[in-house]
């Protein structure tokens, strides 16, 4: 064997082996921090889906307090106007009561003989008659008149407490959601420190996994690396700023707010496009909208986006490593990350972003808490 051989033969029997000559108490250790990181994620997801969930609720509830408080506010107005129609039939039935007993009154007069000699003496039967029919007809009509005032004051009065009882019933119904409310927007305060607590913890047991790694042979440092271990360091698709960041827009000529869920990049045609992390291709193909397409898998949950390409590189199912060629871009690139379904923000990802510190920022908006 000659020196060469024998040197390389060396190097190569020193070199350590990850979980082999590596001290197995730290390995276990990295793996137990990398699961517990794992499962905080996953607990995140869970409560800010829970809160999502209760948003909605809150919202529902608060649209439907508002319908009972206007319907209520015009039951009011109803009730009230109601109120002013029962003082009116009850002036008129007392108005009517009075010309009733006024009329009678003049009857008992008129069919009093002493009465009748002293009003219609020099008056002849005939006329004094007809005076008499005259005025009953008249007391008549007034009864009629104010038997139609007494039915109408009871009807105005059976609706304006049937009004009052609903206004009541809607007032309740107002309380009770009122409440409901309170009790799901204290929930939602409880499930949003929640969610800040477990990021916090997720963040300190980030740090350990760093110094734990640390502690490993340089070799080893970069073998089983979760992606969310490598926020704020992973490799760029393209090497230059994107041209529209994520975040909302507004469209200046239709007037309206839109959301860009990931970085859109102004490239040179043909330029070549790299894989920010090691991963699994999970599709490759055209998405309507989005041209050609590579979606790689990096394993927990998390995926990346590379669209509007000329020619893919790569196949479904294979592996890919950081910086690897994955496609040729058109005259733009369209990049997203992703966790789970939720698409998050890539500047606090990706190295060299335009945060000061990108690798040390928190988790500052719903969107982009998973």
């Amino acid at each position: 064997m000659s020196k060469w051989g024998f040197a390389f033969l060396i190097i190569t029997l020193s070199l350590p082996v990850f979980g082999d000559s590596s001290n197995p108490d730290l390995i276990e250790k990295i793996d137990e921090t990398k699961s517990i990181v794992s499962n905080a994620e996953k607990k995140q997801r869970r409560i800010y889906k829970q809160v999502l969930e209760s948003d909605l609720r809150v919202k529902k509830m608060s649209e439907e307090r508002s319908k009972v408080n206007e319907k209520m506010l015009s039951s009011q107005a109803d009730a009230q106007e109601l109120a002013y129609e029962v003082r009116l039939w009850t002036q008129k039935v007392k108005e009517q009561r009075a010309r009733i007993a006024k009329s009678v009154a003049h009857l008992y007069q008129l069919k009093n003989p002493s009465v009748l000699t002293f009003l219609f003496s020099d008056q002849s039967a005939s006329e004094i008659e007809r005076n008499v029919r005259f005025l009953k007809k008249v007391s008549e009509s007034d009864f009629k008149r104010f038997q139609t005032y007494r039915v109408s004051l009871t009807q105005a009065k059976k609706a304006n407490e049937d009004l009052k009882e609903e206004v009541r019933k809607l007032l309740g119904l107002k309380n009770k959601l009122k409440v409901k409310e309170a009790k799901l927007l204290a929930d939602q305060r409880e499930k949003n420190l929640l969610i800040k607590l477990i990021n916090k913890d997720k963040e300190k047991n980030l740090e350990l996994l760093k110094k734990l790694r640390s502690q490993l042979p340089e070799m080893d440092q970069d073998a089983e690396v979760a992606f969310f271990e490598k926020k704020g360091e992973l490799y760029p698709p393209l090497p230059q700023a994107p041209w529209k960041e994520y975040g909302s827009t507004f469209d200046p000529i239709y007037k309206v707010k839109l959301l860009h869920l990931g970085w859109t990049y102004n490239a040179l045609r043909m330029s070549t496009v790299k894989s920010v992390f090691d991963g699994k291709v999970a599709y490759v193909g055209p998405i309507p909208g989005f041209g050609q397409t590579v979606i790689l898998d990096h394993g927990n949950h998390y995926y990346s986006v590379y669209s509007y390409n000329l020619e893919t590189k790569v196949f479904q199912g294979e592996k890919v490593f950081k910086g690897q060629t994955l496609a040729l871009s058109g005259n733009q690139l369209y990049f997203e990350l992703r966790h789970y379904s939720n698409a998050i923000d890539p500047e606090k990802w990706i190295a060299n972003g335009r945060s000061e510190d990108v690798a040390g920022t928190s988790f500052s908006s719903r969107g982009d808490q998973l």
